[in-house]
């Protein structure tokens, strides 16, 4: 059985041309070809709510006892091993391509509530969106943009990724927190399907 804790800041690097640095907001810097982005670089981000329909069928369950939460992922994603753990905490993460990720971890915070707690709109993000649902009696706030990270090419031209969270409230003092970045708007809206997949054990 998996299990999920408190996750407070880690840091992951990978090659000397190729690296990734996470910590409580995600920012992905490397190095590819131009050509993979052009296509999406011109279309924008898809709308927190509602959902796009799917067939999650084929997806995978993933259960987090110790977290107390399960859902569902589509089979082309496999999960990362970190290498770097700050206090014993870790981070689950699951990657279908070095540059499409979703990373879940449990946040702190005295009073948890996933409204004031959510991510604050900054200047940077582009097609900004947000709304609110009720997931089996937890609030939750789902946001969706391009921002937050960026891909430079080999022509040092900056690709703004697609990225979509989840914010649930766990316990009063416990947080929830899944986070996607990713090259694609398709890829994006398949995740904020997912986030709707979540369920609590």
């Amino acid at each position: 059985m998996q299990k999920c804790e408190t996750v407070i800041c880690d840091v992951l690097c990978g090659n000397a041309t190729k690296k990734r640095f996470m910590a409580i907001g995600m920012l992905a810097c490397v190095i590819i070809d131009t050509l993979s982005l052009r296509a999406a670089d011109s279309v924008g981000s898809a709308p927190a709510c509602p959902p796009t329909e799917a067939n999650i069928e084929p997806w995978k369950v993933i259960t987090l006892q110790d977290c107390g939460v399960s859902f569902r992922i589509p089979p082309e994603y496999a999960e990362e091993i970190w290498e770097v753990a700050v206090n014993n905490a870790f981070v689950r993460s699951y990657a279908s391509s070095p540059f499409d990720r979703i990373d879940l971890h449990v946040r702190m915070s005295s009073n948890a509530d996933p409204e004031r707690d959510k991510t604050k709109q900054q200047k940077d993000y582009e097609d900004f969106s947000e709304c609110m649902e009720l997931i089996q009696g937890h609030k939750a706030v789902f946001q969706s943009y391009r921002g937050g990270g960026a891909i430079i090419t080999t022509e040092g031209k900056r690709f703004v990724v697609y990225h979509a969270e989840g914010l649930w409230q766990l316990t009063p003092n416990k947080l929830l927190q899944i986070t996607g970045n990713f090259t694609t708007r398709e890829a994006q809206e398949e995740f904020l399907v997912l986030l709707r997949t979540v369920k609590f054990l």
